[in-house]
């Protein structure tokens, strides 16, 4: 996947934009028969740079899914959503994959009902998330993937008041 293009905001996409369609035909794809014959719904769409971010809901299944306009790209199945303290999120799904120039991080979770904003730092990059139907995404290149975001993680919330927590905190205990 082409990486170099990486920005640390997500412009949203509409489901009927080019790239997501793009986006959700590979998806459904590649999960081959996780989706077979099935309606699927999409949310979390998103593009940082030439990546597009969705996720994918078929049945009780659900995917994380990264690609570009080539059709190379990574697919993760999910955990649904979790009530969470409404000023707290915590993380469902993290990952890292490749390495060098094409390494990069991604982690999927729940937000609480009072936060509007999740901005991730890790290895000098500022991550904003993506946040939909209670859930959010992030993923930011890193030469070294850890699956994990090492820096402090600002909450914003909907009174507009914050809430830096360490990047180890947003993980689930035990």
């Amino acid at each position: 996947m082409e990486l170099a293009s990486w920005t640390g905001t997500p412009s949203q996409l509409a489901a009927t934009s080019p790239e997501a369609t793009v986006a959700e035909k590979w998806c459904v794809k590649a999960l081959g028969s996780d989706y077979s014959g099935k309606p699927v719904s999409y949310s979390n769409l998103d593009v940082r740079g030439s990546i597009t971010s969705v996720v994918v809901t078929g049945g009780t299944t659900i995917s994380y899914c990264l690609t570009d306009k080539t059709g190379q790209g990574m697919t993760a199945v999910i955990d649904p959503v979790k009530k969470v303290p409404s000023n707290a999120i915590e993380v469902d799904s993290a990952g890292g994959h490749g390495e060098g120039s094409t390494g990069f991080n991604y982690l999927v979770g729940s937000v609480g009902s009072d936060v509007k904003a999740v901005t991730l730092r890790d290895g000098g990059r500022t991550i904003e998330a993506n946040i939909q139907n209670d859930r959010f995404t992030a993923w930011w290149p890193s030469a070294e993937p850890t699956g994990s975001a090492s820096g402090k993680v600002v909450l914003t919330l909907k009174s507009g008041s914050t809430r830096t927590v360490s990047g180890d905190s947003i993980f689930p205990k035990g």
